[in-house]
């Protein structure tokens, strides 16, 4: 911009040095969000997965030796017998909805483990609850790609919007920067110049307001005697 002063931020350095930690804070609740959305989908996908693996007759841990052993730390298969169920609702608040629907699945907490997990069950007919099950650790770790894809496009999106921004921001201080060249010319004699920007209601307002400040000096100039 011309007729800059030393010492004066230009309108898009005002606002990024202004309103930067705000985009910061922005940015990090959308990416917050937008992962906490994609982990839940992940892992409600994976519980339905077991489920289905489940009713299929696939069970977590039965590979043969070297897959059961391999699948240990992921999870596993346990029956509870119809005698303990009770004991299990009352940690495991879902036991009840799988004593009324026969089946349900899930992920979080659970009694057997201390780690948070993603897991299916069935009630057999002789009341005994067969779950199956696996660490939600392991489900996440699968899914670091899609993660990591869920990270770069909100990346992008913010990448986008602050480029927007700047080229807008640049885009308004590069027209008051010409409004500054007019306005001097004006003052410096040459009153044929108009100004003519209307990108925004207030450049037009100020545009206007120039142009009849140049005209009723053209108006004193031209009519020296009145």
């Amino acid at each position: 911009m011309s007729g800059e002063i030393p010492g004066f931020p230009t309108i898009e350095q005002y606002f990024m040095k202004r309103y930067r930690v705000w985009a910061l804070i922005g940015f990090i609740a959308v990416l917050a969000m937008s992962l906490a959305v994609a982990d839940s989908a992940i892992s409600n996908l994976a519980a339905r997965t077991l489920l289905r693996d489940l009713e299929a007759g696939i069970r977590q841990g039965e590979r043969g030796l070297l897959g059961g052993l391999l699948a240990k730390d992921r999870g596993g298969t346990l029956n509870i017998a119809p005698d303990a169920v009770e004991d299990y609702a009352y940690t495991w608040p879902d036991m009840h909805r799988i004593q009324e629907r026969g089946k349900g699945s899930g992920f979080g907490r659970v009694p057997w483990t201390a780690k948070s997990a993603v897991w299916a069950a069935r009630r057999w007919h002789d009341g005994t609850i067969e779950v199956t099950w696996t660490r939600l650790f392991g489900v996440r770790r699968d899914a670091a790609g899609i993660y990591g894809l869920v990270i770069a496009a909100i990346a992008a999106s913010f990448g986008v919007s602050l480029l927007a921004a700047s080229r807008g921001a640049a885009r308004v201080s590069d027209m008051l920067g010409s409004a500054a060249n007019v306005s001097s010319r004006i003052s410096a004699g040459d009153m044929e110049l108009d100004m003519e920007f209307r990108a925004t209601q207030e450049l037009s307002d100020m545009s206007d307001a120039v142009n009849q400040l140049a005209s009723k000096l053209r108006d004193a100039l031209e009519q020296p005697g009145e």
